[in-house]
């Protein structure tokens, strides 16, 4: 809760240091998806404790296919899920277009005209 509400990876570090270890995956899920400005370092201490316990980042299936929807340089998912970067800062595929979702939308076929007569 602390994480999903208030971005407090501080207090959420401090319990796995005391030894909390129920339902890991879905603390990662949180982390991965939530954003952060000041507590950033604190984030960035979390998924790596987490990853030292055996989570595999990323955990959640919009950033584990983004490979097939963005072009992503060697290290850019590590920046995307410590939330230095966002997935819409590296550009789409070609057939991909820009509706503002991680994935992008995918062209349609045939031309305008062909569209508009369907």
């Amino acid at each position: 809760m602390a994480i999903g509400v208030g971005g407090r990876f501080d207090i959420a570090i401090w319990f796995l240091e005391h030894g909390y270890t129920y339902n890991l995956l879905g603390l990662a899920k949180t982390a991965e998806g939530r954003a952060v400005t000041r507590n950033q370092p604190y984030k960035e201490k979390f998924i790596d404790m987490l990853t030292e316990k055996g989570i595999q980042f990323p955990v959640t299936d919009v950033y584990k296919e983004l490979h097939k929807y963005r072009e992503l340089p060697p290290g850019a998912m590590q920046d995307i899920v410590y939330g230095r970067k966002d997935c819409r800062d590296f550009p789409l595929k070609p057939g991909r277009y820009n509706d503002r979702t991680c994935w992008g939308g995918e062209m349609p076929s045939g031309s305008r005209k062909q569209q508009n007569e369907l």
